[in-house]
């Protein structure tokens, strides 16, 4: 019955209580080897390029206020299961409010943690431009040269899912990671996918690799269609990606020989008007 489960839940914050006033009592107290530290208010300190963050905190007393910021989430990992997820806002941590918050407690003795957890803050905001650039070692379609093109442009991340994001964080052992690190790690499979896409449109335009290059925004456009959604499994996306330039490398002495000729051509056709 609820009124029951109920009971048992305040009854667990009174012991809660009485144990935490004893802590304050004897404020050098231990447990399991740790110093204990009563908890009052409890919230994310890192700066916004941090997209997650382990909380020092792993002991809160019942009550304790937690603050998620704007554009963050809270996810409470508990015997290396996520037991909650909080959104933005302020919030009193106890059973009545969060019933998982129960879940977390575990009072055995007088040397059992109480409310022990692990807690990540997680950064759900669009992420601020992170760069991206390859290079492009192909045949000019119509002029049949080889033709080396530098490409750059940003692009940015947006966790959608916590739960999804925080599997995979824990999965490769990280406590905290920016976002440039988060960048650093997909650079090779982000730069190894637009490197193949530019090359089947080049290959495949039936145009000068300069006529190629003028309609960046339409390509930008195109590839942000596919990628976007390449890492929903992992609960983020690719959000806002764009195509800054595409230049090509004044470096092959056929392609100079063939601009000059298109220039004395010109040339030859004012003198004539």
């Amino acid at each position: 019955m609820s009124w029951i489960r109920w009971g048992i839940e305040k009854a667990a914050d009174v012991m809660v209580d009485f144990i935490l006033d004893k802590f304050r009592e004897k404020p050098n107290s231990k447990i399991e080897g740790i110093k204990k530290h009563i908890i009052e208010v409890i919230e994310n300190k890192e700066n916004q390029g941090v997209v997650v963050a382990k909380s020092k905190i792993q002991d809160f007393n019942t009550k304790s206020i937690l603050y998620v910021k704007p554009g963050e989430e809270a996810v409470f990992i508990n015997d290396g299961e996520i037991v909650g997820v909080l959104s933005e806002g302020k919030h009193t941590l106890d059973t009545a409010n969060y019933p998982f918050i129960s879940s977390m407690i575990s009072i055995i003795s007088g040397n059992q943690r109480i409310h022990s957890s692990s807690l990540y803050f997680i950064r759900t905001a669009v992420s601020q431009p992170l760069d991206w650039g390859t290079s492009l070692q192909i045949r000019d379609p119509v002029q049949l040269i080889s033709t080396r093109v530098m490409c750059r442009g940003v692009y940015r991340i947006c966790i959608v899912d916590s739960r999804k994001f925080i599997r995979y964080f824990l999965g490769n052992g990280w406590e905290r990671l920016e976002q440039k690190e988060l960048s650093h790690l997909l650079q090779d499979e982000i730069r190894q996918f637009i490197k193949a896409y530019l090359t089947e449109c080049i290959k495949t335009s039936n145009e000068e690799i300069l006529g190629i290059s003028s309609k960046q925004q339409i390509l930008s456009m195109e590839l942000e269609k596919i990628i976007k959604y390449r890492y929903i499994q992992y609960g983020f996306i690719i959000d806002s990606f764009s195509i800054a330039g595409m230049n090509i490398l004044e470096e092959n002495r056929d392609r100079h020989i063939i601009e000059e000729a298109y220039r004395k051509k010109r040339v030859e056709a004012i003198k004539k008007e």
